[in-house]
């Protein structure tokens, strides 16, 4: 199954179409022909995977967080007792800082003034011991609490009046470490939470770090049960992924011969995974009727890679790094232990295999194998995301 994106001329500059030709040309050269389905050439690729990370996040998780903080103003402002604080669950390999950030910006009815974030989403420190002080530290940074009623602020919100200050936590899985004394900093948030009953915290986690940490440190009964953001189906994706202004607009309707509902299913409806399943089906054919006609963008039917054989190893490795979404080498070290070098030297497997991929010295588990990984890990036994 194939769906014609349309001319890759078309928005991308005739410099880009003709390197594109040239590319396609020496392709040719080595056995290629006319029509022929080529892989997308990397400056391409690169670029609409640069562009997809900058999207607006899909609508209906910026509903979900939005119509979520909404609704936990409306319960504290009613209710004190019910808590001050708002959890959103996400997949590790979504960019839930980014997700909430555009969810509570401006559009939203969000004032910038009234929302705080403390800690930056790459927080974690080399010596995850001392995270404790960098979390003290940014909150003796915080507005000071009202003289008086410490209600006060929470009068009127959004439904008139003062707005409620927010404090974002875009990532509470970069406050810990797997490791002897590595989630202090969850206590410390925790403590100030019950000190600042005057505002109102937006806390984002993976679903895989929520897990561990509600066994350790009985994360729910601390910060309330939390929100996850919805499964994507493919009327989500569809329009999200068109969207990419570095797409060439389609120019014949059978686009819709493409089947989104499959990419929603194998992406476990993760915008994240599911943008890379779609970008690697992506390829390119020339038009066989002339020199002169413009290449096309093919979308292929959705496909994960295969996974290949993992040792018992790998799974620990692979395990710890969806806990913390993303971790340096260093970290996953000390998570684990490293005495005889295995897992470095798994490590070095797993991204040779395109299991783990890296940014700088960051690792993390890539899209296209995630729900292999998944599967696996909870075959063998290992608690996994619950959604």
């Amino acid at each position: 199954m194939k769906a014609i994106i349309g001319s890759v001329t078309a928005g991308l500059g005739g410099s880009w179409w003709r390197s594109l030709r040239r590319w396609l040309q020496s392709s040719q050269k080595s056995g290629f022909s006319d029509g022929e389905l080529s892989d997308l050439p990397a400056p391409l690729r690169n670029r609409l995977q640069q562009d997809i990370e900058s999207l607006l996040a899909p609508e209906a998780s910026r509903t979900t967080i939005c119509t979520a903080v909404q609704e936990g103003l409306k319960r504290w402002r009613q209710q004190p007792q019910a808590g001050n604080a708002l959890v959103i669950l996400a997949n590790p390999l979504e960019p839930l800082d980014h997700l909430l950030s555009d969810a509570l910006s401006a559009d939203a009815g969000f004032r910038a003034s009234d929302l705080i974030t403390p800690l930056a989403a790459d927080q974690r420190r080399d010596d995850p011991l001392t995270m404790p002080e960098l979390v003290r530290e940014a909150f003796r940074a915080l507005p000071a609490m009202p003289s008086g009623d410490n209600n006060s602020d929470k009068d009127g919100g959004a439904e008139g009046g003062e707005q409620a200050r927010l404090v974002l936590i875009p990532a509470l899985d970069m406050l810990f470490l797997r490791c002897i004394g590595g989630w202090e900093s969850i206590e410390v948030l925790r403590s100030e939470l019950v000190q600042r009953p005057d505002l109102f915290w937006v806390i984002g986690c993976n679903r895989w770090a929520w897990s561990f940490l509600d066994a350790v440190a009985q994360a729910e009964a601390c910060f309330g049960a939390p929100v996850s953001l919805p499964r994507l189906g493919g009327d989500d994706l569809k329009p999200w992924l068109l969207s990419l202004e570095s797409l060439p607009p389609a120019v014949e309707a059978n686009t819709d011969s493409f089947d989104w509902q499959e990419l929603a299913d194998l992406a476990k409806g993760v915008s994240t995974i599911a943008a890379r399943i779609w970008l690697d089906g992506l390829r390119v054919e020339e038009q066989p009727n002339g020199a002169g006609d413009e290449p096309r963008l093919i979308a292929t039917g959705p496909a994960l890679r295969s996974l290949p054989s993992l040792v018992g190893i790998d799974r620990y490795l692979l395990h710890a790094v969806l806990i913390h979404g993303r971790i340096s080498r260093r970290h996953l070290i000390r998570c684990l232990g490293d005495a005889d070098g295995r897992v470095e030297a798994r490590t070095q497997w797993l991204l040779r295999q395109g299991i783990l991929e890296t940014r700088g010295d960051i690792l993390m588990v890539s899209p296209l194998h995630y729900g292999q990984i998944a599967s696996d890990l909870a075959n063998n036994n290992f608690f996994v995301e619950s959604a």
